[in-house]
């Protein structure tokens, strides 16, 4: 390797490494039954994303899944007029689809 260069992160052997992790946290992301889950399955997500590039395609679609999901819970939390909670999650649900921009 050459001094002060970084070789190129390996995408397609990251894809099958961690295909399983993906994979369950999709089977999680399906599991989920309210935002204290979701919340959970974020902080995973995102002790992974630490450690892979933001532009890794699995990285991406689970983190359009948290975003949308949050703020779907918001809306719920909207309607049963749990305003402090809604809000939290639509931060936290802008935040991730601002990560995706």
């Amino acid at each position: 390797m050459a001094e002060g260069r970084n070789p190129a992160y390996p995408y397609e052997a990251a894809e099958f490494f961690y295909q399983s992790t993906f994979n369950e946290f999709n089977d999680q992301f399906i599991a989920v039954t309210d935002y204290r889950e979701l919340e959970a399955l974020d902080e995973k997500v995102m002790r992974l994303a630490a450690q892979i590039p933001n532009d890794f395609a699995p990285l991406i679609a689970i983190k359009k899944k948290l975003a949308a999901s949050y703020l779907s819970y918001a809306n719920s939390s909207m309607e049963k007029r749990y305003f402090k909670r809604a809000q939290k999650l639509i931060k936290r649900g802008n935040e991730l689809y601002a990560m995706l921009n």
